[in-house]
């Protein structure tokens, strides 16, 4: 062939390009802007965190001359991202280790060749901390244990039928689970996985941990309270039937029971003997405790009922309930928030009282809040509602503000912050 066939069969095959999709072809390249998958950028970052450490995450681009991938971040009130380090290119995670406690951080990545550096990918955030939030959702038979700041999962664990009622062990990261349909307290462990500790009694509707000697108390209603040890062997047995509520008492070791049949407050002792204690209930609902100073909150219907350590009983000021139905301490303030639910229209709310029973705010947009936990480190206020328009897990802020909610559920009932020490 001629040097003049060749030059004019050039427009020919760029015309035939044009024509049949060679440019299409092009797009396939993922760090290409016009790539309708990736938009030219890393995709599918996610991050999580466990105390001081983040993990980052995301989907490889499939590109054979991809070079790595860095990583930057933005903290604080900083605007501007900083480079913080490189990975290669067959790598799908990064660690950051030694971050600070409680600050919020904002990651981006981006993919480079030895010719080019893609543009940056979507933003995530994450706030580290101490501890760990889990939650049940009922109608998926599971458990799911979130970020501190309750913004990412860790870990799901299934095998449930319908858990209702749940508390961590703060110590051990052990997890103690009522499944109301098989009737059982169930064990899971820090990483997830379910034990073979299942406890079978007959109706269980609450338990409290004493972490302090590794022990478990269970009301079953209609028969009585029980205490168990880390294996699930029974070792005291009350027999207290009208029992719908307990908490303990780390300041007296002591167990406190709520009986809505005859309306009372039991203590039980270590050696399960019940003793009355002199107040005067409505219609009690639930009950927390703050652990260092041994003041008991009462949710009783229509009001809350604060019983001193010295027996002094006082009511809160500042706010009429129409119907006070959970309570959480915050175990450093002794602040004390509550579900306040109006099951006739879309007006229930949390209260947060001080530690003296003067309300301090009401925080509305809840439809059907079940229950709540207080994150003590930085006292946010985690909220689950079960309502069919409004099925989430929201995050509360010490000062009243809803942060975020998060709604990967299908029927949330209950959450417990697993407060970690830290140290």
């Amino acid at each position: 062939m001629s040097i003049a066939r060749v030059c004019l069969a050039f427009p020919t095959i760029a015309v035939l390009c044009l024509m049949f999709g060679c440019s299409d072809r092009e797009r396939l390249n993922p760090i290409d802007p016009l790539n309708p998958r990736t938009g030219g950028k890393p995709v599918g970052l996610f991050a999580i965190s466990m105390r001081d450490t983040v993990k980052l995450g995301w989907q490889p681009l499939g590109l054979r001359d991809l070079s790595g991938y860095r990583i930057y971040r933005r903290s604080g009130f900083n605007t501007n991202f900083t480079l913080v380090d490189s990975v290669g290119g067959d790598q799908r995670d990064y660690r950051e280790f030694g971050l600070t406690l409680g600050q919020r951080y904002v990651y981006r990545i981006s993919a480079y060749t030895p010719l080019i550096e893609s543009s940056p990918s979507d933003t995530v955030s994450i706030v580290p901390g101490p501890g760990f939030v889990w939650v049940t959702d009922a109608d998926i038979g599971a458990v799911i244990k979130y970020t501190h700041d309750g913004s990412a999962e860790l870990s799901r664990t299934r095998g449930f039928v319908d858990p209702e009622r749940l508390q961590a062990n703060p110590k051990t990261g052990q997890l103690w689970v009522i499944d109301t349909f098989t009737r059982e307290l169930r064990r899971v462990e820090p990483t997830g996985s379910a034990s073979s500790v299942r406890i079978a009694l007959q109706n269980p509707i609450d338990l409290a941990v004493d972490s302090t000697e590794n022990t478990i108390w269970v009301a079953d209603n209609g028969f009585g309270v029980y205490k168990f040890d880390a294996n699930g062997v029974r070792v005291v047995q009350t027999s207290l039937p009208g029992v719908i509520a307990v908490a303990f008492n780390f300041r007296t070791r002591e167990l406190f029971a709520l009986d809505r049949r005859q309306k009372k407050l039991w203590r039980i002792n270590a050696s399960g003997v019940p003793t009355e204690e002199n107040v005067s209930l409505i219609s009690p609902q639930a009950i927390d405790i703050h652990r260092g100073t041994g003041d008991a909150w009462i949710a009783d219907s229509t009001r809350l009922v604060i019983l001193r350590a010295g027996g002094q009983i006082e009511t809160t000021t500042g706010f009429n309930f129409v119907y006070a139905k959970r309570v959480a301490v915050n175990q450093n303030s002794g602040e004390c928030w509550v579900i306040d639910l109006v099951r006739s229209l879309p007006q229930s709310k949390v209260v947060k009282f001080s530690a003296t029973g003067v309300m301090q705010f009401s925080v509305g947009g809840f439809l059907s809040p079940n229950n709540l936990s207080v994150n003590v480190f930085d006292g946010a206020c985690f909220v689950t509602d079960q309502h069919p328009q409004q099925i989430s897990l929201s995050r509360v802020s010490a000062s009243g503000q809803i942060i975020n909610r998060a709604s990967n559920f299908s029927r949330p009932i209950d959450v417990d912050v697993e407060n970690r020490p830290l140290n």
